[in-house]
């Protein structure tokens, strides 16, 4: 785990303008080592790893929670710029490609998770009403589990054989690892408030974002027998191909709360949640 307590770094989302680090959300890496980011209703990429950063979308709509396919070349995200909030994909590419639009239901899709065979988990609707679906690559889409309890932030494991979620209760979270042959799952988190997960390139760890508390990000095997505290940064967490750094970025504490719904807060500028002094890091 010392690799995961380097000293912290800030990175730059713009060479022309280092406060647009303010508000940055969500990031996510491609198997190259490049980050892509949310920031002020837009997606930003890195052109190479630790490169340059460009805008890859100028909508009026709300785009947020990228996600990279498996072979880099295309991003999966949620923008409300069809009405609700829907799952499109953008290709990657430099040639002004335009989003495809991959759900159409008239409830919230947010927080894609990419399968190496293309499959996308994701959450639908929002609050007590949330659940994970799974989009197959032939389009088709279902519920993960039966249960009533809702759930939050998929995430697959890097083989594709396991997704990782959140159960919330009236009374807690749990963190739980399904694998996906057997349809069965495992606890690896009970005692604390996951919020937000990344899987270790080698699929043996996750690191999960905690509210309340000790809030920060922990680190924990799949089996759940121990959680390492890696930082007290509470935010949004992704951990690069290497293996050897993740990305947070932080959740201011002093904006208003957020209850999952994408679509709560109307003005995508003026009332982000994440607020002013928010800022993207790696540990």
């Amino acid at each position: 785990m010392s690799g995961l307590l380097a000293l912290i770094v800030s990175l730059v989302i713009a060479p022309q303008d280092s406060t647009a680090l303010k508000g940055a959300r969500t990031p996510a890496f491609a198997p190259d080592g490049r980050i892509a980011v949310s920031l002020d209703g837009d997606l930003y990429a890195q052109q190479a790893a630790a490169g340059r950063w460009v805008r890859l979308t100028t909508d009026p709509a709300w785009d947020r929670d990228p996600a990279w396919t498996r072979d880099g070349k295309a991003i999966v995200f949620a923008s409300d710029r069809g009405g609700p909030f829907s799952l499109w994909r953008l290709a990657v590419d430099g040639n002004g490609a335009q989003p495809e639009r991959l759900t159409t239901s008239h409830e919230d899709d947010s927080a894609p998770s990419i399968a190496p065979d293309g499959s996308i988990a994701f959450v639908r609707g929002f609050g007590g009403a949330a659940r994970v679906w799974i989009r197959g690559a032939d389009g088709t889409e279902r519920r993960l589990t039966s249960r009533e309890q809702a759930e939050i932030a998929p995430a697959y494991s890097p083989d594709g054989t396991r997704l990782a979620y959140v159960q919330l209760f009236e009374t807690g979270r749990r963190l739980l690892i399904r694998t996906l042959a057997s349809g069965r799952d495992g606890v690896a988190v009970g005692d604390r408030i996951p919020e937000r997960l990344a899987w270790s390139p080698d699929g043996s760890r996750i690191a999960f974002s905690t509210s309340g508390g000790r809030a920060g990000i922990h680190v924990v095997p799949v089996n759940g027998s121990y959680s390492n505290f890696v930082a007290s940064r509470r935010g949004d967490v992704a951990w690069s191909p290497d293996g050897r750094q993740l990305a947070i970025a932080e959740i201011d504490e002093g904006g208003p709360g957020y209850n999952g719904d994408p679509a709560r807060l109307g003005d995508r500028a003026v009332r982000d949640p994440f607020g002013t002094r928010s800022q993207l890091v790696l540990l």
